[in-house]
This record gives C-alpha cells, sequence and structure tokens, in this order.
C-alpha cells in the first residue's frame, strides 16, 4: 500500500490507502483501450504492402527475364508510381476527420467504450468522405 501523504522521516499510521488509479491514469487506461483498434489495421495495412513490393519486384524481374521491352515495362510500372493526389486528398481528409472526432471526444470527456465514441469517429471520418466527393465534383466542373 503506497501513502503518498506523509513524510519518509514520519513513522506509518494506520492511513487508509490511497488508489493508485486516480483521475489521469484512468483516462490514459480508457485511451489504451483503442490501442488494438489502432495497431490491428496498422499491422495489416503493412503486410499487405510488404506482399505488394515483393510481388511487384517478382513481376518486374521475370518481365527483364524474358526479354520484354524496356518501353513496356516502363509503362507498366513506371506509370503506377505516379503521384495519385486525389487519393491522398480522399484519405487525407478521412484522418483528418478522424483526427478531429478524437479532439472532440477529448474535450466532451467521453470515454472510449461508449457507443457515441464510435459514432462521431464514423461521422467524422464520412464527413472526410463527403468532403472529398465535394472537392472532386467542384474540380471536375
Amino acid at each position: 500500500c503506497y501513502h503518498f501523504d506523509r513524510h519518509p522521516v514520519q513513522p506509518i499510521h494506520h492511513q487508509p490507502c490511497l488508489p493508485l488509479v486516480d483521475k489521469l491514469t484512468e483516462k490514459i487506461v480508457m485511451h489504451g483501450e483503442l490501442v488494438p483498434i489502432i495497431i490491428v489495421p496498422a499491422i495489416f495495412f503493412a503486410f499487405a504492402y510488404m506482399v505488394k513490393v515483393i510481388s511487384d519486384n517478382s513481376a518486374r524481374k521475370a518481365l527483364i527475364n524474358s526479354q520484354t521491352s524496356v518501353e513496356a515495362i516502363d509503362k507498366l510500372f513506371l506509370q503506377n508510381r505516379a503521384p495519385d493526389l486525389e487519393n491522398a486528398l480522399k484519405w487525407g481528409l478521412v484522418i483528418v476527420g478522424i483526427g478531429v472526432a478524437f479532439i472532440v471526444l477529448q474535450v466532451m470527456s467521453f470515454d472510449a467504450d461508449e457507443p457515441i465514441s464510435y459514432g462521431l469517429i464514423f461521422l467524422f471520418g464520412g464527413g472526410g468522405l463527403l468532403a472529398y466527393y465535394g472537392i472532386g465534383t467542384v474540380s471536375n466542373k
């Protein structure tokens, strides 16, 4: 049992034990429940990206070994490496929306396991997708 309010020189009197978990650490533990929600998809996407890179490299090696023209190889693989600004805009808006949702959850003091937390995250993420759709339709006109 820890006694935080006594001086080290004073003798221990039978004081009630102070709880080790105060409000600050309780909040940290609540947000710790969101860690699996973030880490599991991150591991999945990292694994999928590694599989894509390995398969692309093996396809390039096979094309080079089969005496395919350099222009065909460049056309197949280099056009895919061009920056996709629309896709970056879409996912950037979704991530910003989810970030704003987390800020709103923190300001409004909702717990991580409340249904409103998930609702706000999906609402702001969907708002990011709707913003992307609006920007896309305006830019295509």
